[in-house]
């Protein structure tokens, strides 16, 4: 069993921090949303029309994919992660004698201690990491938008499960646009090469 461990309560003086750490997560996950939202649009095209992937511009759908791949796959930082909690609950109607301290000290617990390894589609496993700050800004904001109460822990891990999911399939996408280009390129490549043999057994039965 994992023990729980109740970390030390910030000075007044040492607030700063926390808020610059919020700010920052925000801030670039309203970043990877956008960039999230571009290769969603840019799939939908493709699947559409594989003409759309001559038009691509697949540098910068690369440092797309390798940026929201960056903010959503590593560990999860602690300070970071109780800021953003704390902002959750401050948002958020709770019981009387609801005990904030003891909660964020057990949520923090149960988080840090999630696997970074989660099954896949094969029956294998696959690497996730923790919850990034950009995931778990992602998460707080999903409550606020579903909750009315202090949802149970939980729920909160569920939550952060989810938009960890819906995050990561950016990247996921953005790859599989680049697969398309290749076997596009590999398959240009092959009937080239057909074009080419052909051509030399007609020049050379013409012989």
């Amino acid at each position: 069993m994992t023990e729980l461990t109740l970390l030390p309560q910030r000075s007044p003086a040492s607030r700063s921090a926390p808020k610059n750490l919020v700010k920052t997560a925000m801030g670039r996950l309203d970043e990877i949303e956008r960039k999230a939202a571009e290769v969603s649009r840019l799939y939908r095209a493709v699947s559409d029309n594989r003409g759309a992937l001559e038009s691509t511009d697949f540098a910068r759908l690369s440092a797309a994919c390798e940026l929201i791949a960056s903010e959503t796959i590593g560990e999860t930082n602690a300070p970071a992660a109780r800021a953003l909690f704390a902002l959750m609950l401050a948002a958020i109607p709770a019981a009387k004698g609801f005990d904030s301290a003891v909660y964020l000290d057990a949520l923090l617990n149960t988080v840090l201690s999630e696997p970074a390894e989660e099954p896949n589609q094969y029956g294998g496993q696959r690497h996730v990491g923790g919850f990034t700050p950009v995931v778990i800004a992602s998460a707080v904001r999903a409550i606020w938008r579903s909750k009315t109460f202090t949802p149970s822990i939980a729920e909160v891990l569920e939550t952060l499960r989810a938009q960890r999911r819906s995050l990561q399939a950016g990247a996921s996408l953005a790859r599989s646009i680049q697969a398309m280009k290749r076997q596009a390129a590999e398959r240009e490549a092959e009937r080239e090469e057909r074009e080419d043999r052909w051509r030399r057994e007609e020049e050379e039965g013409s012989l």
